[in-house]
């Protein structure tokens, strides 16, 4: 069953004409986003 996580946003930035970059900080939990080397998101 999929899990949900409320996310505040820190940052929106225009990188070029047709992308932006979107920086995101959870309320709780960020255990659950610590970085695994080679994973995909």
């Amino acid at each position: 069953m999929a899990k949900f996580h409320s996310l505040i946003v820190t940052d929106v930035e225009n990188t070029i004409r047709d992308a932006i970059v979107v920086s995101l900080r959870p309320e709780e939990g960020a255990e659950a986003f610590d970085f695994t080397q080679g994973q995909y998101l």
